[in-house]
């Protein structure tokens, strides 16, 4: 269980859907996970967005890839009522492929969970999480080529072995 209300000093606050927080890990100290301080954002999946991510129509993410960020992060999202971690994410992008980036698993239940945000090892710093959302098109079928409706086979198209060669009339 994750317990940010009530004496957690690493819960630093709340994430919204298409938020940006700003935050540094230094000294924090470290509660769960790696050695580096870490930090713990609450965010909500409403029903809506949990549906739509259900449903391949919208990719649900957090990051730490902009340039605010100045360590090598490591992000973990877990389940605020059980603490389980359900995705995880070290070195995806920005500063030289250090930061994160962590795609929530499809079909994730509305409910209420939890951003950690820290340090590959035991690395600490200033960072940047966003939590965005990036509508996904549905697949092009592929393309099939018309079937013609019958074939035509001429003596010249055998070879000496019985392999023919059809081609459509």
């Amino acid at each position: 269980v994750v317990r940010c209300r009530g004496g957690n000093a690493n819960c630093v606050g709340t994430l919204s859907l298409n938020q940006t927080v700003r935050g540094r890990t230094v000294g924090a100290g470290s509660v769960t996970g790696n050695a580096a301080g870490d930090h713990f954002w609450i965010f909500a999946l409403d029903a809506a967005s949990a549906a739509a991510s259900a449903a391949g129509g919208l990719e649900l993410a957090l990051e730490t890839c902009g340039a605010a960020t100045d360590y090598d992060t490591y992000l973990r999202v877990l389940d605020a009522s059980t603490g389980a971690e359900l995705a995880a994410n070290d070195d995806a992008c920005g500063l030289n492929g250090l930061a994160s980036r962590v795609a929530l698993p499809a079909g994730l239940a509305a409910g209420e969970y939890v951003a950690l945000v820290e340090g590959y090892a035991s690395s600490e710093g200033d960072y940047a999480l966003h939590f965005a959302a990036r509508a996904v098109a549905a697949p092009s079928p592929a393309p099939t080529a018309p079937v013609p409706d019958r074939f035509v086979v001429s003596l010249g198209d055998c070879t000496a072995r019985g392999a023919c060669f059809f081609s459509p009339n």
